[in-house]
């Protein structure tokens, strides 16, 4: 019997679990890890498999970046007390300026301290950059550290290190259902496993909707929560390990290209992935994405979907930004980016004193993980209305 079980183990659970078993000693967060071979999984999936996330401070509106000021000011005492290593401050480029107005940068700089923006000119970043190529961006902005990238996979070794440290069981299975039992809920797994608790908090990313709630009606109309699931493609090209010497200082990189195809590119330098090679990694929405509703969608997306259809305009894209990068192969990945209806991550109460999620990412949750898991944590433990939390408050 566990006081507070938090469902997902990925970046918002592994936090919310470190948070709450501060408070409490009876935790649990239950979730599978990365399957070995994605095309022969049955399970679910996620989509912190791979080595790097921008981790800029400046977000998509004032929420967004009290949430990652908040969690990347907490980056260096999660790697001291967890021992793993996750954050590179390399800073981030954002070309072109305009695509962060500069009232609104303006207004953050004095909100939160950031005194480390700059405007640079093409000049500038050719002197600074001179790898890097953004056609039809005559500025940028650039964000010095704290601002960088960080490896989510990492990061989950660290939050979850921290909460077994505390006391929180890491249980490695599938849920699959919650269910009402007397005053307890009743946590089923697709393993067999049936776990008793008091309040649970979901944070399974796009598989949240997929768990069954047979907890009668008392969920009222936010379940299932009102979430859009959009397909997402990677590029990862190959380069020796020369060229992630040659690259080692380059930052974090938004660009708002010009295209029918491709829209808001990021980009992350030539980082070293389980397999012993060096990747850049490449993202941005195309288009062939498309919303998904159900699990087998969902599934069948990661495990064979068609990434490979604008895989010549993605390298392409790349090799205009990097022109001199050498690349031994191209491959293509998959994820999922899961939206709520106003931008802004789900932490809400889902069945009163019962059940709670925090879902919703909206393509940059990872670096804001952390300050999402605070939230989440403070919510389930005390029961207050949301308008009663530091800032910042975020909410349905």
């Amino acid at each position: 019997m566990f006081d507070y079980m938090v469902i997902g183990k990925g970046l918002f659970g592994a936090a919310a679990a470190k948070y709450l078993s501060r408070e409490a000693s009876n935790v649990a967060v239950v979730g599978p890890d990365e399957p070995r071979d994605a095309a022969a999984h049955d399970g679910v999936f996620a989509s912190h498999y791979d080595q790097g996330r921008l981790a800029g401070q400046l977000g998509r509106g004032a929420e967004w970046t009290a949430l990652a000021c908040d969690s990347i000011n907490a980056y260096r005492q999660i790697e001291a007390e967890s021992g793993v290593r996750f954050y590179t401050p390399a800073g981030r480029l954002h070309a072109p300026a305009a695509a962060l107005p500069a009232p609104y940068v303006a207004e953050m700089m004095d909100a939160h301290g950031l005194v480390d923006v700059q405007h640079l000119s093409a000049g500038d970043m050719e002197q600074s950059f001179p790898y890097l190529r953004f056609s039809g961006a005559e500025d940028a902005l650039f964000e010095k550290a704290p601002a960088g990238y960080i490896n989510p996979r990492a990061l989950i070794r660290a939050q979850l290190a921290i909460a077994e440290r505390q006391g929180a069981d890491v249980i490695r299975e599938v849920v699959t259902a919650v269910d009402q039992s007397g005053d307890q809920l009743a946590v089923n797994t697709k393993e067999g496993g049936r776990y008793r608790a008091c309040k649970v908090l979901i944070a399974a990313g796009a598989f949240s909707n997929f768990i069954r709630m047979n907890v009668g009606r008392s969920g009222g109309d936010k379940w299932p929560l009102p979430l859009r699931l959009k397909t997402e493609t990677i590029l990862l090209a190959e380069t020796p390990g020369s060229e992630a010497e040659r690259l080692r200082d380059m930052p974090a990189v938004t660009f708002e290209i010009e295209s029918a195809v491709l829209n808001g590119i990021y980009l992350l330098p030539p980082l070293l992935y389980p397999d012993g090679r060096y990747y850049v990694k490449m993202g941005c929405d195309t288009a062939a994405d498309r919303f998904q509703q159900t699990f087998e969608e969902v599934t069948a997306w990661f495990k064979s979907g068609d990434s490979d259809v604008h895989k010549e305009e993605l390298s392409g894209a790349l090799l205009s930004i990097i022109p001199d990068l050498k690349v031994s192969a191209f491959q293509t990945g998959r994820c999922i980016v899961t939206y709520t209806t106003h931008g802004l991550p789900y932490i809400d109460e889902i069945i009163p004193g019962r059940i709670y999620a925090a879902v919703g990412g909206n393509g940059t949750g990872a670096k804001s993980s952390d300050a999402i898991g605070r939230l989440a944590a403070k919510r389930v433990l005390s029961n207050l209305p949301m308008a009663q939390f530091e800032p910042p408050t975020i909410h349905r």
